[in-house]
């Protein structure tokens, strides 16, 4: 294994599609990005396709980032994507690359861990976490240097974890109500921006101190704080990187760093208890999940380097 070789990894999130080339030492070539087809999964899987066509003559796999559950390839509970539930993603691609290629498909809270942990923050770190903030909240848990999969290959499902009573049936659940999507829509819309998708408008508001927005995003990172310190006293983790989009704002992160202050400064009882871990923003930004869903596959093919 060396340098030269080359995989084809893809990242499907809920709002684009990246992807890109990526060596068998975690060192992206190229990388580009569409909007992810929502309509139905023959659209879908026509521009799955078109992106591999495009550099299937010249990889020797393709690694694939999914969210949901992944169990040999198939997917349950695809998030935004509800048409991939019970797709078998894996054996479709196989079949278009004519069973040419190496294929492995993995979910992308795990991916993002993997990436850490292969090439990022975490390639020391035994016991680590990721926390991914997109179009729900996906995850990765690794124990004793193991990544931890669970009975039914759905551990680090952190969007079907209940975060408000208050609420009513999905909405109670933190992926439904803490998005980061959910955040820029609700911060875009009570300072009146007409595009409530605009991410990169709203944290340029964000970072220049109107309260509002900072107010908002203060809550929102609260509540993933919470998230971290219910994780925290149930697997007892040394760090964890937050994941996602919006963790290339350092903001973020940070704001994250002082809601978990903040915690356990108003429960002593947890600052007494629970060790407290490290928070650190994505050593890759965007592009992690290509890095990591290319370990995934060289792990299967036990060719990592």
């Amino acid at each position: 294994m060396n340098e030269l070789t080359v995989y084809l990894s893809i990242d499907i999130g809920g709002t684009y599609i990246k992807y890109g080339e990526v060596t068998s030492t975690g060192t992206i070539l190229n990388h580009a990005k569409v909007v992810t087809p929502k309509q139905n999964l023959t659209t879908f899987l026509a521009t799955i396709y078109k992106i591999i066509s495009q550099y299937q003559s010249d990889v020797a796999g393709v690694a694939v980032s999914v969210p949901g559950k992944v169990d040999e390839g198939t997917i349950s509970f695809g998030g935004a994507l509800d048409f991939l539930d019970g797709v078998n993603l894996g054996r479709l691609i196989k079949e278009y690359v004519k069973e040419a290629l190496a294929v492995k498909v993995e979910n992308d809270g795990k991916a993002n861990l993997l990436a850490e942990m292969w090439r990022g923050a975490f390639r020391k770190v035994q016991n680590c976490g990721a926390v991914v903030l997109g179009t729900g909240i996906g995850g990765g848990i690794a124990l004793n240097g193991n990544l931890v999969y669970g009975e039914h290959q759905q551990a680090g499902e952190l969007s079907f974890m209940v975060n408000d009573f208050h609420l009513t049936g999905k909405d109670r659940l933190i992926g439904y109500n803490s998005s980061a999507v959910s955040l820029v829509s609700t911060i875009a819309e009570s300072l009146g921006i007409r595009d409530s998708n605009n991410g990169q408008k709203v944290f340029e508001i964000i970072n220049d101190g109107n309260p509002i927005a900072i107010h908002l995003l203060e809550s929102f990172c609260k509540k993933i704080a919470y998230l971290l310190v219910n994780i925290q006293s149930v697997v007892d983790l040394s760090a964890y990187v937050i994941g996602g989009g919006i963790s290339s704002q350092p903001i973020v992160t940070q704001t994250i760093n002082q809601q978990y202050d903040a915690i356990l400064d108003e429960i002593p009882v947890l600052k007494k208890t629970l060790v407290r871990p490290q928070i650190v923003p994505s050593t890759y930004g965007n592009q992690t999940n290509l890095i990591g869903a290319t370990y995934s596959l060289l792990r299967a093919q036990d060719q990592v380097s």
